[in-house]
């Protein structure tokens, strides 16, 4: 390896190793900051339920989310709604709502040397607790 490449790799590895230190560091508030956010998501999860058609006229809209699961190998495909439907929940949580409407659900086959199926799911997020 001539001169200047090593110069680079040296100034590339420096930098990597900068990023890594800087971006594992959190200031004490910081992570109490998230510790507490994570409390009010999970104080907020136990309020989110799925609600119909119907019931969303009462409610106000938030947002949509969309989120996939992937299968899990103990779990299998008996797995995928259950934890996709808790991931939504949790996102609706996050976002201090209390209503969930799915949808749209794609079921999707991977390909390959190993079954990569996965369940992805579109809900839309609503406050129904005015």
């Amino acid at each position: 390896m001539n001169r200047p490449n090593i110069n680079m790799l040296i100034k590339v590895a420096g930098a990597a190793a900068l990023l890594g230190v800087l971006g594992g560091c959190a200031t004490a508030e910081q992570k109490a900051a998230m510790v507490e956010q994570r409390a009010a998501i999970q104080e907020n999860l136990s309020k989110v339920r799925f609600i119909s058609e119907e019931q969303t006229k009462e409610c106000e809209y938030v947002d949509q989310v969309t989120i996939t699961q992937a299968m899990e190998f103990i779990s299998g495909t008996a797995g995928l709604e259950p934890r996709a439907k808790e991931k939504i929940r949790f996102q609706a949580a996050a976002r201090n709502a209390d209503g969930v409407r799915i949808v749209d659900r794609v079921l999707s086959k991977g390909q390959g040397g190993y079954d990569k199926t996965r369940l992805s799911m579109t809900a839309d997020v609503y406050n129904c607790n005015k």
